[in-house]
């Protein structure tokens, strides 16, 4: 390339015609010698693997959380801490398995030193939580057919859910609105059996105690 051309072959200077858009004039000079350039999208070389890492905590020393060890020791201006946090989403999750915890029948109970009254105290929940199931449809006063449970967990026939459905949205025990969320209550009769079989063990408690007790026996 000669010297006097480095910069590639120059243009006339302007004589000052508007001449159009189309016309314009470049004030770059451009290197014609220049190798061109590709334009667009280039394919990556499949030879390097290109990854990308985000630091989410650029104010905390890697060396002292990775290894607990400094070179600069007292005089790096960085965080010496080996503390991890959790996430957001990871907060998140484990409140909603918590939730679905109690609200699961079967849930795992957490080993305890006094594992007696953990019993007691999941006894106390569970029969609590069957108290509130009555044995019958609350709209027509019958045994559930096809029963369905609510967003705010009371139980229906769905034939009478979904009929009170389109007169009134809201739920027929509490007055909640369902948003129309009608699950299937598959687990009903096993939780009605258990029922029975508590009411049915708490009466023979009461006559062995010698207490009275109605003749009248739960359906």
């Amino acid at each position: 390339m000669s010297s006097t051309n480095l910069l590639g072959s120059t243009r006339a200077a302007p004589d000052g015609t508007y001449k159009g858009l189309a016309n314009k004039t470049s004030f770059v000079q451009r290197n014609l010698d220049a190798p061109s350039r590709t334009v667009g999208p280039i394919k990556a070389p499949t030879n390097i693997r290109t990854i990308t890492v985000i630091d989410y905590t650029p104010d905390t020393c890697k060396d002292y959380k990775q290894t607990g060890f400094c070179g600069f020791g007292d005089n790096c201006k960085f965080l010496h801490a080996r503390e991890d946090y959790k996430q957001g989403w990871q907060l998140d999750k484990e409140w909603e398995d918590v939730a679905k915890g109690k609200k699961n029948l079967g849930g795992t109970v957490v080993a305890d030193a006094n594992r007696s009254k953990v019993a007691d105290d999941d006894d106390d929940e569970e029969d609590a939580m069957l108290e509130n199931i009555p044995f019958a449809c609350i709209i027509c006063r019958e045994p559930y057919k096809s029963p369905v449970v609510t967003r705010c967990g009371h139980y229906f026939c769905e034939p009478c859910a979904l009929k009170r459905y389109r007169k009134d949205p809201t739920c027929a025990a509490c007055g909640s609105g369902t948003s129309g969320v009608f699950n299937s209550a598959s687990r009903l009769k096993k939780l009605l059996d258990r029922k029975r079989a508590r009411a049915a063990k708490k009466r023979q408690d009461a006559i062995d105690a010698g207490e009275e007790v109605s003749d009248e026996v739960e359906e």
